[in-house]
C-alpha cells in the first residue's frame, strides 16, 4: 500500500508542474546530479540546495521558480539514484 501511495504522490507532483518544467526535468536532474551530491557531502544548508533547484528550474523555464515548483522537483529528485548513476 505504501509503495502505491509513493507512486501516486510522484504522479501528482509531476502533474503539479507546468508543462515547460515537466519537459525540462531531465535537464534539471542532470544539473542536480552534478551539483547536489557535492552540496550534501559538504553539509550545505537546505537553502543552498533549494537555490540550485530554483536556478535549474529558472534556466529551463526562462522564468523565476516558484516555491511550489521547487518543492515538487525536490520531492521528485532522488539523490541516491543520482549517486548510483555517477558510479556507472
Amino acid at each position: 500500500m505504501k509503495s502505491f501511495l509513493i507512486d501516486l504522490a510522484k504522479v501528482l507532483l509531476r502533474a503539479a508542474l507546468t508543462e515547460t518544467v515537466r519537459r525540462g526535468l531531465p535537464e534539471i536532474y542532470k544539473r542536480l546530479d552534478a551539483e547536489v551530491p557535492v552540496l550534501l557531502y559538504n553539509n550545505a544548508p537546505a537553502s543552498s540546495v533549494a537555490g540550485v533547484v530554483a536556478s535549474a528550474i529558472a534556466d529551463v523555464s526562462g522564468k523565476r521558480a516558484t516555491a511550489n515548483q521547487i518543492a515538487a522537483v525536490v520531492g521528485l529528485y532522488d539523490p541516491i539514484r543520482a549517486a548510483v548513476r555517477g558510479l556507472r
